[in-house]
Order: C-alpha cells, then structure tokens, then sequence
C-alpha cells in the first residue's frame, strides 16, 4: 500500500536546501515514489495510507558515515587529553572492552543511533565481534571490514585474518547490509596488505574508509620514523623500533582509481589536501572525538578552499560520549563559530543527509522521487512559524519521533 506521511516543515537536503511548507513524501516499498504538498498528494493518491503532523519537521533518515561499534563498552577505562594516551590505553584494555558485556553494550547503542533518526551507518569492524548484531539490525549498514597490521613477518596470517572476516561478511549480504573494506591508517597497515585490500575493494565495488592525519604523532612518524608510534610498535608489536613504511603522500597515492573516504583529517596539509581532492575522496569529520583525543579540529575552510566533501560523524564511544548525531551536530554548530550561523547549521545537515549519501554511494539523503525510503521525522512545537528551520532542528531535536528505512517504519526505543 502507498503510504504519504506529512509534516509542516519539509527539508528536500537538496544542494539548493529547498524546503516545502505542509509537505509530504509518498513512498510504496522501499522507494519514495513523489514528493509534493501533503494536499496534493492526497488527491494523487487517494487510496493512501497518509498521516500529517502539525508540528512536524521531516528530513531524509540521517547518515552516520563512521563510527566504531566493538568498544560500546568503554565509558570511564580509556586515557583522554592527546592521541598517545589514549591509542596505549586501547591497547591495553582491548580484550576487556570486547569481552563479556561488550554484546549487550554495542545493542544499547544501537538504540541511541536509531533515536537520533539515523537510518545508514558506516561500521568500522576490527574483529568481526559487530557482525551479527549488525547484521540483524534495522539500520542500513555499511560493513567496514578493517585491514590491519604492519609486521612483515606477520603479513600472511593478518591477511587470512581479514580475509575470513571479509568473507564471512558477505554471506550476510543483502539491501540494507554492505560488506566493505576499510584500511585502518597509513602507520598501521603495510602497503603490501593495503594492495591486496583494494583488490577486494574493487571486487565488492563500494567505498573504501581509512583514517588519515587524525594526530600530529601520525605525521611525525610517517615523515620521519621517530616520535610515540616507535615506542608505540616495540612495546606492543614486537620489541624492535621499527620505520614507517610510507609517507602520507606515498598512501594516498595507492588508493588511486578508488572511491575513498578520508576519516579525521586534522593534519592535513595543503598538499595531501589538494591530492586527496584529486583522488574525488571525501572527508569525515568527528569533532567530539577529535577533542578528546588531540584537542583540535578539522580547518573547515582549507577543506571548503580544496573542494572535499565534508561528512559528520560520531566515530565510537572509545572517544565519544554517544552516537547520536544529533548531539554531534550540536556541538558543530558551536565549535565552528567562525563560519555564519544559518549557513552553517545548512551545511551540518547536508553532511549527514545528500553528502554523506553522495560520498558512501548511497540512493538515499534526499527526498527525492526514485530514492530510498529511509524517512526521519522529528516534532518541534512551533515550526509552522519558523523561518530557520535548519538551525531550529539542530538546537532542538532530542529524539526521532518516527523512523522508516526502506520504507518499513522502525521501532525506537
């Protein structure tokens, strides 16, 4: 049966930022089949099921483009206040963090990503311990299986290890549920794992996801072999201070002809940006996460001035508070006080609706006649009367008040 669900407010997420007052999206299945003024839909489809809200405000479901899944647990074990820290402190307390609980805490923050009227994410998996969960989720599902590793002597059993998770993955396939590969970073996995990786990548077709520049101890190690990452991989790795194995330029140079999204990028220079714009790569952004651990910010304007899509997202609660986007978006909108307020609050959604969409290969983050399904609607009292809707939702939105993905309408706890 076609379904119209309306609401005062209508954001399209469009490049334009268009908008329709006493709007509606009609949708049969998955796709959404016209997008109008909630009267005019009910005259076309008469025999619909519609539904309007007075007080509601209705964007595309939202795109949390990176997050980490497997350390749901963490909450007061790991080592805040600079990138060196806190990577030891994972180290060190990993098998906890995915041991017993881990399961029922990365289900707990599922719940808190659907809340937010989040519809797609892009998970980062390390271990496979995500797997199912996932899996079985409502949300649309990116699967990043992670590559890993940078010890040549170990190099045949950390393929093996990516490979049987990789492959495990895709007998889970399906249209909400997307094995990908994700490389972790430039100083921890060798060039060698990283071809063979993009060779997969290639075959499976999507997007590939790899932290890059997220800390100035990265850049230190991979331009001249010193700093905590050599401390870092003898203590840890092996016992002999070993060099790094490329620069950044060397890195981005090899995932060159694929579809890729930068994670991070603080560091970035004006170089690595111009050639990761060359690339067509885009750009993930996690603020909360990028203060905890290094206490600075992506430059929005160097990003803008290269021509790099710009994503938000959360990453995990290994360095964040919580997966909503919502909240994330919040503290964007602050954080950037530089840039202009109404402009600004336009662009954040962009970022976790048409962009993250456009970067991540999706047909969806729009309210557009062909596209997915995936509808969130939020209530704010008073939006019939706004002129800044964009910003108004930013600041006030708490909770998802109705969720569909693919067109089937999700449970929200």
């Amino acid at each position: 049966m076609i379904h119209i669900l309306g609401a005062e407010r209508v954001l399209l997420c469009d490049e334009e930022f268009r908008l329709l007052s006493k709007g509606a999206v009609a949708f049969l299945g998955d796709k959404i089949l016209a997008v109008d003024s909630y009267e005019k839909l009910q005259k076309r489809y008469p025999e619909a099921l519609a539904e309007y809200h007075p007080q509601g405000i209705l964007l595309p479901g939202l795109i949390n483009a990176h997050l980490h899944l497997e350390f749901s647990a963490n909450q007061t074990t790991l080592l805040y206040g600079g990138f060196d820290r806190w990577l030891s402190s994972v180290i060190t307390h990993r098998d906890v963090l995915m041991g017993e609980g881990a399961k029922e805490a990365m289900r707990r923050a599922l719940d808190e990503v659907l809340s937010s009227g989040t519809t797609t994410i892009g998970a980062i998996s390390s271990a496979g311990l995500d797997l199912e969960i996932l899996a079985h989720s409502s949300l649309r599902v990116l699967f990043f299986n992670e590559v890993i590793g940078s010890n040549p002597s170990a190099i045949d059993f950390l393929w093996e290890d990516f490979l049987g998770r990789l492959k495990r993955s895709e007998e889970f396939k399906s249209s909400r549920f997307t094995p990908l590969v994700a490389i972790h970073s430039p100083y921890s996995v060798h060039p060698f794992l990283i071809k063979r990786a993009l060779l997969e990548a290639k075959r499976l077709g999507g997007v590939v996801s790899t932290h890059f520049m997220e800390s100035k101890e990265e850049r230190e190690w991979l331009e001249e072999s010193r700093g905590f990452f050599g401390d870092f991989f003898a203590r840890f790795f092996g016992g002999v201070k070993p060099k790094a194995l490329s620069t950044p330029l060397e890195f981005l140079e090899l995932l060159e002809g694929q579809r890729v999204m930068l994670v991070h990028g603080v560091q970035m220079n004006e170089e690595e940006l111009a050639k990761a714009a060359s690339l067509g790569a885009s750009l993930a952004s996690c603020p909360r996460s990028n203060r905890l651990l290094g206490g600075e910010l992506l430059d929005i304007s160097k990003v803008k001035k290269a021509g790099i899509p710009f994503l938000l997202a959360t990453d995990g609660l290994s360095s964040n508070t919580s997966l909503s986007l919502l909240e994330e978006l919040r503290i964007a909108l602050f954080a950037y006080a530089k840039e202009p307020l109404e402009s600004w609050a336009r662009e954040l959604v962009l970022s976790v609706t048409k962009r993250a969409a456009y970067a991540l290969g999706l047909e969806s983050g729009e309210l557009r006649e062909g596209l997915k399904a995936d509808l969130a609607l939020f209530e704010l009292e008073g939006i019939g009367e706004c002129t800044q809707e964009a910003l108004q939702w930013i600041l006030h939105a708490k909770k998802v008040k109705t969720l569909y993905i693919e067109g089937k309408k999700v449970e929200v706890k």
